[in-house]
């Protein structure tokens, strides 16, 4: 749009780097790159082997208009942090990524949730990008308000059952969780603090929006897909 100021961040995982070109073309007129364009699940599905390679991206922007944005669509974007030592800058960098694409792409904003460490958006110089969500999209990362979210999505999905509509429902891990030691150390999502999801909450969990009519789902970490709908 003319006279619109787009702002595009382009990031690695941690700490890797990389050339990236930009290609700004208008709708009407044919694409004449070879390459592929990637879109921002794309770029961060097929790190690191995109790095150090000249790659196209797909560019987006918030308009801020719910009036287009689909009801049934539902989102959790999580990152513990565990503590100040373990919260990285570039946690919240994932999740401004995502929920960017997000609400881009007709999700709502009140459907857009974004669970971060102490629920406080950060500030420079520890990240510069903390307004890009709004605050009233970001709670603390604790299972209580995980599970009160499910709850509330539970609700909705039954709704859009009920109107005869399709629903989708995604949890995005940036700060991604402990591995599986044995029965008595199962591992799980890292939350603030101490606490785990486990394979085993996160599945009641999912199994709540399933028998509330969920038609389609996706778990992903920030760099690696877990599951597709």
């Amino acid at each position: 749009m003319v006279g619109q100021v787009y702002f595009i961040l382009v990031q690695g995982f941690a700490g890797q780097t990389g050339s990236f070109t930009f290609v700004v073309e208008d709708d009407g007129v044919s694409c004449s790159g070879t390459g592929h364009v990637y879109t921002i699940p794309e770029l961060y599905e097929n790190l690191p082997s995109l790095v150090g390679t000249d790659v196209q991206v797909e560019c987006y922007a918030i308009d801020g208009s719910q009036n287009n944005c689909d009801t049934c669509r539902f989102a959790i974007l999580l990152s513990g942090g565990v503590d100040s030592t373990n919260n990285r800058s570039d946690y919240w960098d994932d999740l401004t990524d995502f929920y960017c694409y997000k609400r881009s792409h007709n999700w709502c904003e009140a459907n857009t949730k974004v669970f971060y460490f102490k629920g406080n958006r950060p500030t420079a110089p520890f990240n510069s990008r903390g307004t890009a969500i709004p605050a009233a999209a970001v709670d603390s990362a604790t299972q209580a308000k995980i599970q009160a979210q499910i709850n509330a999505i539970s609700s909705k999905i039954k709704a859009c059952k009920a109107a005869g509509k399709t629903s989708r429902f995604e949890m995005v891990v940036s700060n991604h969780g402990q591995q599986r030691v044995n029965n008595a150390n199962p591992g799980g999502i890292n939350m603030l603090g101490n606490d785990l999801i486990t394979p085993t909450e996160l599945t009641a969990m999912m199994q709540t929006l399933v028998d509330s009519g969920l038609t389609k789902w996706m778990l992903s970490s920030a760099s690696v897909l877990v599951d597709r709908w």
